[in-house]
């Protein structure tokens, strides 16, 4: 009785390793901080309740999550000869989960995912998330099959999708504000602000994701190499890669600067709770979370050398990914203090 526990409770395991389930409980994370802590305290500013009904945000995160479990599994049916070269002891499918099974899931969970994804667009009346529900699965299918392997194509199809996870917060609280207010939300810049500010962390998933998934690679360049794919390490060297990687972070630092500049210094036509007094926290946020880390992370690709300090780099990336997407609390936070809000509907900051 104790083994077919054991035995259960391994199998459900290899299930979940195989549709990373850590990765989506992040992504759910993400989609839940945008909704909640900038989304929603967002429309109180402009003394607007959040129109998009609560079921209607899960059925579209679910949905999100189901495309994305079924990327994580078609992404490993098609990569089991990489990956038995860079990482024998992790591979699953065609070891513990037969080839069969996982195309199986992979139906299931994609069907179900678009299923929602349909679902949640005709309940926002919007074109927009339904072509995204449509679009996002096909690029993850072709991703896996062949684009993966392929010179930089792979890396922005990955860096997009996340980026679109994001970007469907705000086209989802757009469309309903939309169905129910009409033109008043655009001349107000309501739906501006909204894709304003979580555009500006959408950019910075992209980014980072980007930034990740070339380290990835290099982690992973022997079995590449092997196969005859063409990732950038696999054409360029480590070397070049590197020096292609610097240029990105910096391009990202630039970003992070150029936002704290805005934060000191707002436009007339931005939203900005810094109209009444300088934001030093966000300020100093920004330049201790995100910044300092890129620098770091800038300084650990010049010494890295062997596959376990890539290893280390893609999860300290990914770490920066969380300090980023942390900021929305304490944008929140500002928010609830300089207009007043009560913080999670729990207190007001005075």
């Amino acid at each position: 009785m104790l083994y077919f526990i054991h035995y259960k409770e391994k199998r459900i395991m290899n299930y979940l390793n195989l549709i990373r389930y850590k990765n989506l409980i992040f992504l759910t994370f993400l989609m839940c901080l945008m909704h909640y802590t900038v989304a929603s305290p967002l429309l109180k500013v402009f003394k607007i309740e959040s129109v998009g009904p609560d079921g209607a945000f899960w059925l579209m995160t679910i949905g999100v999550v189901l495309i994305a479990a079924a990327g994580y599994a078609i992404n490993d049916y098609f990569d089991t000869k990489i990956d038995a070269l860079n990482k024998p002891d992790k591979v699953i499918v065609g070891v513990t989960i037969s080839r069969d099974a996982t195309s199986r899931l992979y139906q299931i969970l994609m069907g179900a995912g678009i299923a929602c994804g349909i679902a949640t667009a005709i309940w926002a009346k919007s074109l927009s998330i339904g072509l995204i529900f449509i679009i996002a699965p096909g690029l993850l299918w072709f991703y896996s099959a062949s684009y993966k392997r392929q010179f930089l194509i792979g890396n922005l199809i990955v860096s997009l999708c996340s980026a679109l996870a994001i970007l469907l917060v705000a086209e989802f609280e757009a469309s309903f504000l939309t169905k129910n207010y009409g033109i008043f939300v655009t001349q107000a810049g309501v739906n501006y602000n909204l894709y304003l500010w979580i555009g500006g962390f959408a950019l910075f998933a992209f980014l980072l994701t980007f930034i990740r998934e070339i380290v990835k690679d290099i982690e992973d360049e022997y079995g590449d190499r092997e196969l005859e794919s063409r990732t950038m390490p696999v054409v360029w060297g480590a070397k070049k890669t590197k020096v292609f990687l610097y240029a990105v972070i910096f391009i990202t630092i630039l970003c992070a600067l150029a936002f704290t500049a805005n934060i000191l210094f707002p436009s007339a036509k931005t939203f900005t709770f810094l109209g009444r007094e300088m934001d030093m926290l966000s300020f100093r946020y920004v330049l201790c979370a995100v910044v300092a880390p890129l620098l770091v992370t800038v300084i650990l690709l010049a010494r890295a050398k062997r596959i376990s300090d890539y290893t280390q780099i893609s999860k300290f990336v990914k770490f920066i990914m969380l300090t980023g997407a942390l900021y929305s609390v304490i944008f929140y936070f500002q928010l609830a203090r300089v207009y007043g809000l009560q913080l999670f509907n729990l207190f007001i900051i005075k």
